[in-house]
């Protein structure tokens, strides 16, 4: 092996050691150029590395250059500079395995510095050959599971390569020597490169810019030099024939004096001819904006007639409809029927309204089923979504499930709670709010939505989940401090949310069995929750802080709590507005924040606690003291049903999701089962059920009706509204 030391100071510090055979003397010198020269990037100077802060070089690098004798031990510098080196590099070839000195060197340098500092780089061999001619590792290196950076760029007769190529084993021992990852570096290397290839392409691109500026000029001199002698030239011509023609120049002169005066006179007509071209463009052009102007008022008059038109014959339209349910009410079926029947006939926009009046006269709920339960208070009832079940509670906090198909009653097994036998269903305090204790109804989804499962919630401060279909339970979850009082899927089934007495309103995982503590919400004296339209916000009515919307953990809509409310009934589903009524029995919809009244829907004799919300907050369904059922129209502000539910008076309602059935229920344990489905059929089908129902006989207008409105009759005779 070859070596040589440089005289060094006994504190001189070297930033590596390079280690390698004499044979191998070209690739070692290229190599330690190539370290000792390179600049680390400026980005990466200073920063902590895995070996300490990054140098800006890696000059000094010890490079060994005289002979060592045959045999015997390194000299005293030459340990010295091992020992006063970080690192070391060893250039791994077969020359490199089969010297004494190298291995002596790594020997050395790993007995005080151990194997983090030694850096070997493969130049040729195989360091995995068991052929001692191509075996490139020193048999130190052996021995330890150090990572080689490889130069070799060889491809095997399969394809693959072997080796990191020249300038990738650079960078890999780079990477190792400064204490950086590999992407780190690569990446810097990469924007190093790019900033010198612009700064070369800048250059080249001015030297071009340069030498095509000098040429340019060159070209410019010796054209003007060529220029000045033929000027030269021509001058002397000039000259010459100036001489001998003085005569003829003189008669050129009037000749050009004569035509510049032509030239002008000409000029002069052509400018009077623009001018007055100019004008008749300018008047042609005032002449089509005035015209376009009076388009415009004609097209505007126009829109504003139609527009009047439109608004005439929607006035005339809202006529007929309240005509229509002034008719109504007085008994006059087959006159508000023909009203409803013109109304949209004249008016397209009045449909909504007039179908209201078509099924409130021509579509009276259908009884599906009675059920009779061992009671004497129902004061709530759910629906599951597909209509198969009816679950009822009352004041006894015991939960029943019905088949509503059959009206049998399914016993509630499992699940008792402590103190209870048999199969006798759990205490349900809470089902929704209780009466006894204050409190309001908000829509709940009590049944999940592909109805399979329902919800039972418990005065032990936890619900149940049971079978829909068997009425058994399937889990118990709970961690109220306070009995449950209402509880609800969320419309994906996943989630459960409670409120409870305890203050609190929890969102709990089905998936986990757990609550999902970060969505927890506390509310003074809170008497219900329930999830808001989209599934994710959550609506909490509490006795002091009335109705309140959540988002996010936030109250983002609050409507306060009115002495005579009997409490908010839902809000709608763009959160803006709430549902109420009174201990009078007026429905009212109020702005969420201020609690100003928008729509009053006038009724009478409401039962405590008898309504019901839709799903989708376009309806309300009202249970009356005399047992007769009110569907309310939020839209159009009408009634789309009024009939006779029962004989007694009327002590809960429920709408299913779809609004297609109701249930309705009373005190002494009545629950009937109503199909809803021809109040919400569209107006086309409500219209020939009307002409039906009219025949042919009624549809004509007496002479008292025509006197008292003339427009019915002319308008049921030009429209041809039953055919």
């Amino acid at each position: 092996m070859t070596t040589a030391i440089s005289e060094i100071d006994e504190e001189a510090r070297y930033r590596a050691f390079f280690s390698y055979a004499r044979a191998d003397g070209k690739l070692a010198a290229k190599l330690h150029r190539f370290l000792d020269s390179y600049k680390v990037p400026k980005a990466l100077q200073g920063m902590a590395g895995k070996r300490g802060p990054v140098p800006a070089t890696l000059h000094p690098i010890f490079h060994d250059r005289e002979d060592l004798a045959g045999g015997g031990e390194l000299g005293d510098r030459l340990r010295a500079a091992l020992e006063s080196s970080e690192a070391l590099i060893v250039l791994c070839t077969p020359n490199s395995a089969r010297s004494h000195w190298v291995d002596e060197e790594v020997r050395l340098f790993r007995a005080k510095n151990g194997n983090d500092a030694i850096f070997p780089v493969i130049g040729d061999g195989d360091p995995d050959s068991d052929d001692p001619e191509v075996q490139c590792m020193p048999p130190a290196l052996r021995e330890t599971s150090v990572l080689a950076a490889d130069l070799r760029d060889i491809r095997k007769e399969t394809g693959h390569i072997i080796g990191d190529g020249a300038a990738g084993g650079r960078q890999k021992l780079l990477a190792g020597l400064l204490g950086l990852d590999l992407d780190q570096l690569r990446r810097r290397e990469d924007a190093r490169r790019r900033r010198q290839m612009i700064a070369m392409a800048g250059a080249l691109i001015l030297f071009v810019a340069l030498a095509g500026v000098a040429t340019a000029l060159g070209f410019a001199a010796r054209s003007s030099a060529r220029e000045a002698e033929r000027q030269r030239v021509i001058a002397e011509a000039q000259a010459v024939r100036a001489q001998k023609g003085e005569a003829l120049a003189r008669q050129r002169a009037e000749a050009e004096a004569l035509a510049r005066s032509r030239e002008s006179a000409a000029r002069q007509l052509a400018d009077e001819q623009r001018k007055l071209a100019e004008q008749q463009r300018a008047l042609a052009l005032a002449n089509a904006a005035e015209a376009q102007r009076q388009a415009g008022i004609a097209r505007s008059n126009a829109t504003r007639a139609e527009a009047q038109y439109a608004r005439a014959q929607e006035a005339l339209a809202d006529s007929f409809a309240q005509r229509g349910l002034a008719a109504a009410d007085a008994g006059r079926n087959d006159l508000a029927l023909r009203y409803a029947l013109a109304g949209a006939q004249i008016s397209p926009a009045s449909t909504g309204r007039q179908r209201v009046l078509l099924a409130r006269l021509t579509s009276a709920p259908t009884q599906r089923t009675m059920l009779t339960i061992d009671t004497n208070s129902i004061s709530f009832l759910a629906m599951s979504p597909d209509g198969t079940r009816v679950m009822t509670s009352g004041l006894d906090k015991v939960a029943r499930l019905f088949d509503a198909a059959s009206g049998e009653r399914i016993a509630l097994t499992g699940g008792a709670m402590k103190g209870q036998t048999g199969s006798r269903p759990p205490n349900t305090r809470g089902m929704n709010a209780d009466p006894t204790i204050g409190g309001t109804k908000l829509t709940n989804n009590w049944f999940n939505a592909d109805s399979t499962r329902f919800l039972m919630t418990l005065a032990d401060g936890s619900f149940e989940l049971r079978n829909a279909q068997t009425g058994s339970a399937v889990t118990k979850i709970g961690g109220h401090r306070g009995a449950v009082l209402s509880g609800s899927f969320n419309p994906d089934g996943d989630r459960v949310l409670t409120g409870s007495l305890d203050d609190t309103a929890r969102i709990w995982s089905l998936a986990t069995r757990k609550e999902i503590e970060a969505a927890r919400i506390a509310v003074p004296r809170l008497r219900s929750a329930a999830w808001a339209a989209d599934g994710e916000g959550v609506v909490t009515m509490s006795l002091d802080q009335g109705l309140q919307l959540w988002r996010g953990g936030r109250v983002v809509a609050t409507l306060p709590p009115r002495d005579a409310n009997k409490g908010a009934l839902a809000i709608t589903a763009d959160g803006t507005q709430a549902i109420e009524i009174d201990e009078a029995g007026v429905i009212r919809l109020s702005r969420m924040g201020d609690g100003e009244t928008e729509v009053k829907l006038e009724t009478r004799d409401v039962a405590r606690g008898a309504f019901a919300i839709s799903a989708d907050s376009r309806f309300v369904a009202v249970g009356r003291t005399d047992g007769h059922v009110v569907v309310w129209d939020i839209s159009s502000r009408q009634p789309v049903a009024d009939f006779a539910a029962h004989g007694a008076a009327i002590s809960a309602l429920s709408l299913s999701p779809d609004n297609r059935q109701l249930a309705t229920a009373t005190n002494g344990g009545e629950v009937h089962l109503w199909d809803l489905l021809p109040l919400f059929a569209p107006f086309d089908v409500l219209a020939d059920a009307a002409c039906r129902k009219l025949g042919s006989d009624a549809r004509a207008f007496s002479s008292d009706e025509r006197a008292g409105d003339p427009l019915i009759g002319a308008v049921w005779g030009a429209k041809a509204v039953c055919r």
